[in-house]
């Protein structure tokens, strides 16, 4: 948590994207920047290794059991989570497992003006004839 915060204070000029990432603009100029603010359909997570307290939260226990049992470690979306909890509800849920570093988010990526950014890639089985693509 300590590095996303140092990136939140100095990392939100132009161009400002987390080491390691590599993504592709939607045709716009280039420039990307990562949002903190995600918006709320957009916003997912990773289950992380912490264990949950009884404590304060054990509201959130539920869906963090669901969360696990349904995606195991995989990333989700926070809007397939929509059926089970009203919105201000999950948000809040969301936000208890996140401090808790029961989930660790990934966010989205934007460009400079606003333009989304897309990242596609392909599973290639290179031979001596050339590259068969298998993911289409």
């Amino acid at each position: 948590m300590g590095r996303m915060r140092a990136y939140r204070r100095g990392g939100r000029g132009k161009g400002a994207v987390l080491p390691g990432s590599s993504p592709q603009t939607g045709g716009k100029t280039g420039k990307k920047r990562k949002t903190w603010k995600a918006p709320v359909p957009c916003r997912g997570g990773r289950p992380g290794g912490s264990r949950l307290r009884a404590s304060s939260l054990s509201p959130s226990l539920p869906l963090s059991r669901k969360i696990k049992s349904n995606y195991g470690n995989l990333p989700f979306a926070e809007r397939w989570l929509t059926r089970d909890l009203s919105r201000i509800r999950l948000q809040v849920t969301l936000r208890d497992l996140l401090s808790a570093n029961v989930l660790r988010p990934y966010y989205v990526l934007k460009e400079v003006e606003d333009g989304l950014v897309a990242q596609a890639e392909h599973t290639m089985i290179v031979t001596e004839e050339g590259c068969e693509v298998t993911t289409r």
